[in-house]
């Protein structure tokens, strides 16, 4: 079984550096982005940048917008190996990680189930839309 990634935070921030590196690389660093002496100083250290990301969530939201590298990607990503060992568990061949997480989603017909709320009414609905789904028998497609 896969451990949970415990560097989730500084991984993201890792990850979003080194898109930002890259793109870089290939395009010029816009003016008007918060921080850009120090980005421009740091434009080819994904490490420095990634340090000086780390306390300023406004610069990461901006640079992931520029870069399209956002959370949720970096999310999906670490969440790629757990659901590929767990469609093994149940007989489903997951293809291989390709490097693009939203196009192996897409082959993969990845679905997912958000749940809102917080008190014992949502929990209460949110049991029972689980139990549903197990009751169906589909509830290991999530």
């Amino acid at each position: 079984m896969v451990e949970p990634d415990k560097d989730a935070p500084g991984r993201y921030l890792d990850e979003l550096a080194s898109a930002a590196v890259k793109y870089f690389g290939k395009k010029p660093i816009p003016p008007d982005l918060p921080g850009v002496s120090e980005i421009k100083r740091l434009k080819s250290d994904a490490k420095g940048l990634a340090d000086f990301l780390l306390h300023k969530p406004h610069i990461q939201q901006r640079l992931a917008d520029l870069v399209d590298y956002t959370p949720n990607q970096c999310l999906l990503t670490q969440e790629i190996a757990h659901i590929r060992a767990r469609r093994k568990i149940h007989g489903r061949r997951p293809r291989e990680f390709n490097g693009d997480p939203y196009e192996w989603a897409r082959e993969n017909e990845l679905e997912g189930i958000c749940f809102s709320g917080g008190g014992i009414r949502s929990a209460t609905f949110n049991l029972g839309v689980l139990q549903g789904l197990a009751k169906l028998g589909i509830l290991d497609h999530f």
